[in-house]
């Protein structure tokens, strides 16, 4: 009898480790990004003229049913020196499943490399980043 009771007890941890084993590799997937294309949208790296406007278009969306984005941010890098925040958005509603970015950006007028760094957050804190360079030339 002591066998039987060790065996099931045994037995009822494998299935219950196995279980709970899946669902945390079902966790933790990155948000998905990606840039919109077509028509003027810029989703490559390209060569301006300074003060040309620049159509930038990301769309962001969840990966996980239980899980939601949080944040979405728009960086710039003017000639590789750090890059601060220029739009930041806190998501809510239904941003949270999908959000949609979608500006045109008008470009400094002065010569350089510029670099946008799109990001979306979800609420893991796992993020993901679509990355873009503009030469001002």
């Amino acid at each position: 009898m002591n066998y039987f009771k060790t065996s099931l007890f045994i037995l009822f941890s494998i299935v219950l480790f196995t279980s709970c084993r899946e669902k945390e590799e079902d966790e933790g997937k990155l948000p998905g990004i990606a840039f919109k294309t077509g028509g003027d949208y810029i989703s490559q790296n390209v060569s301006l003229s300074p003060g040309d406007t620049a159509h930038f278009g990301v769309n962001c969306y969840k990966t996980e049913d239980k899980d939601y984005l949080t944040r979405f941010d728009v960086s710039l890098s003017k000639d590789k020196e750090p890059f601060s925040s220029v739009f930041n958005k806190v998501l809510s509603g239904s941003e949270q499943s999908n959000y949609s970015f979608d500006s045109y950006l008008k470009m400094d007028t002065v010569a350089g490399l510029r670099q946008y760094r799109f990001t979306v957050t979800n609420r893991d804190g796992l993020i993901n980043q679509l990355q873009v360079i503009v030469e001002l030339k």
